[in-house]
């Protein structure tokens, strides 16, 4: 991950969780704004009262962010939301030119 001996903000946490090759892979793919998706996260974690992440907490917390990722319900929607906007965009693409 990334060498770190202070406590970090939660919002730079998750900030360098998006910049690691497997979730950025993950939600490359869904065509969802980035910034949206980090906020989702970031207010995630604050309900559940992550403020800062001690460095032994670093996997802990990133297995957090992957498992919020995969399961919120607003993230989900607005997943699904894209894919079917993609969709569309398809399709009208495809009988436009007809």
């Amino acid at each position: 991950m990334f060498r770190q001996l202070e406590p970090m903000q939660i919002e730079l946490f998750v900030d360098r969780c998006f910049a690691r090759r497997n979730i950025h892979q993950i939600v490359a793919r869904w065509r969802v704004d980035m910034a949206a998706l980090k906020d989702i996260v970031v207010t995630h974690l604050k309900e559940m009262g992550i403020h800062f992440v001690k460095p032994f907490q670093n996997q802990l917390v990133f297995d957090v962010v992957l498992h919020t990722l995969q399961n919120s319900r607003e993230i989900v929607a607005l997943v699904k939301k894209a894919e079917a906007d993609e969709k569309k965009r398809m399709a009208s693409r495809h009988s436009g030119g007809l």
